[in-house]
């Protein structure tokens, strides 16, 4: 019996499968980190996991102009306004580039100070400090991939996404095995070999993303260059949406950067626990990150066609219940297993196969938030979504987990509470907030 699948979820998946895949594979690309350097002991793997946050907290600034890209330049596509969408996409990837430049260098020069919020044993604080400086130092690459990306999901090239990545975790995986322990004669560098991997990686993939964008048949290399810039009025256009966006992804890493200091005082056991069972919300959010930017491009595309926006939203419902079931079914099974590829210390793997368990419990709830957000940004209610981001993460979230990790001292079960909560309280917010703006969300 052949499946049958309608044409809105054929659209849908078009752009989310390749989107998730990307994002599976940046989760891919710091497993493979973390396996690496787990050869040189525990210690190191929490060494690098504690970057991810102060991380993340500068690229939330970039995730938000790329999810402003992804909404301008599909709008204006679908509105016939070739001129404007090529003025935005001008503006944006300039700005993007002299930001990160600049991110670049002050994450740099301050490294030290950064880390030694997160950790406090002299050499695992001297690794962070060498693995944040090197990536950081040259994000550049990586934050100017994923904004030719955002444009390239825009103009229906979305594969570029996969392969990007994919090329980006090849060349990641060959030089972590050539750096980090030394092989074929290269000196061993330890945890900076790791990030040394990550940014050889990046380079490749962002060289895979421009030949996409520069191939594309939507408008050609030459319409770019002539096209007239409006810098100003560009920049204020991207800065109304974008402004609201990111307040939604500041406060999100804002909260992560408060919880990684806080989930820190569970120890080093505990946040190596953390640190792998986190995968498996990467994986999580890779579902719903594709979902949501499927509907970031395609409810932008089509706002005024009420009935098109309804079909959207049903299939995007359909996809989610089947991989939900799915992910609830399979993570448990595959918890053992997950956590002895990293250590035979019998207590990380309890709690790890432990953690798991808790973590698919809290699956639907984390993938329904993250596709709602998409939902709601592509019909602008994008303030909203910033006041739930910022009441959940820094009110919630950070207070249960200082409650459950500091003062109960439940350690890695602990942060899992903290992570359960506010998944429970943005989906119900996103979902009820759906409702009320009148776009069907069936159960």
């Amino acid at each position: 019996m052949k499946l049958k699948i309608d044409s809105h979820t054929k659209e849908i998946l078009a752009i989310a499968a390749p989107v998730t895949a990307q994002s599976l594979f940046n989760t891919l690309m710091h497993a493979v980190d973390s396996k690496m350097v787990s050869s040189l002991g525990i210690s190191r793997i929490a060494a690098v996991s504690y970057t991810n946050s102060p991380r993340l907290f500068v690229f939330a600034l970039f995730f938000a102009m790329n999810t402003v890209i992804t909404i301008l330049v599909s709008e204006k596509l679908g509105k016939n306004k070739k001129e404007d969408a090529l003025k935005t996409i001008k503006t944006a990837l300039l700005l993007v580039t002299i930001v990160s430049l600049l991110f670049g260098l002050m994450t740099y020069l301050f490294r030290n100070e950064i880390m030694s919020l997160f950790v406090k044993e002299a050499q695992t604080l001297k690794e962070s400090a060498q693995y944040f400086g090197i990536v950081m130092f040259f994000s550049v690459f990586t934050l100017l991939s994923a904004a030719v990306n955002a444009v390239n999901v825009a103009i229906k090239k979305s594969v570029s996404v996969l392969n990007s990545s994919i090329m980006a975790n090849i060349i990641n995986i060959l030089f972590d095995y050539l750096l980090i322990d030394g092989h074929l004669g290269l000196p061993a560098f330890g945890v900076k070999g790791a990030a040394f991997a990550t940014i050889i990686g990046q380079i490749f993939g962002l060289i895979v993303s421009l030949y996409y964008f520069v191939s594309n048949k939507t408008f050609s290399l030459k319409d770019m260059v002539k096209v007239k810039t409006e810098f100003k009025d560009s920049t204020k256009e991207i800065f109304r949406l974008w402004k609201n966006v990111c307040l939604s992804d500041i406060s999100e890493r804002a909260g992560l950067f408060i919880l990684a200091i806080i989930n820190a005082k569970a120890g080093t056991l505990a946040y190596s626990v953390y640190t792998i069972g986190n995968y498996y919300l990467n994986v999580n959010f890779a579902v719903g990150k594709g979902l949501s930017t499927s509907s970031l491009a395609l409810i932008s595309r089509n706002r005024d066609n009420r009935e098109a926006v309804k079909n959207y939203i049903r299939s995007l419902v359909r996809i989610y219940f089947f991989l939900t079931v799915l992910f609830i079914i399979v993570y448990p099974l595959s918890g053992l297993k997950v956590f002895t590829l990293y250590s035979d210390n019998e207590l990380f793997v309890n709690l790890g196969r432990n953690s798991v368990l808790l973590i698919a419990s809290v699956t639907p709830f984390h993938i329904i938030s993250v596709v709602s957000m998409g939902v709601l940004n592509s019909i602008k209610d994008n303030l909203y979504v910033s006041k739930v981001a910022l009441i959940s993460m820094l009110l919630v979230e950070c207070t249960v987990s200082y409650i459950f990790v500091v003062l109960l001292e439940m350690g890695v079960y602990g942060i899992w509470v903290g992570c359960i909560s506010i998944y429970l309280v943005e989906s119900v917010c996103y979902i009820l907030r759906i409702r009320k703006k009148s776009v069907e969300l069936l159960f």
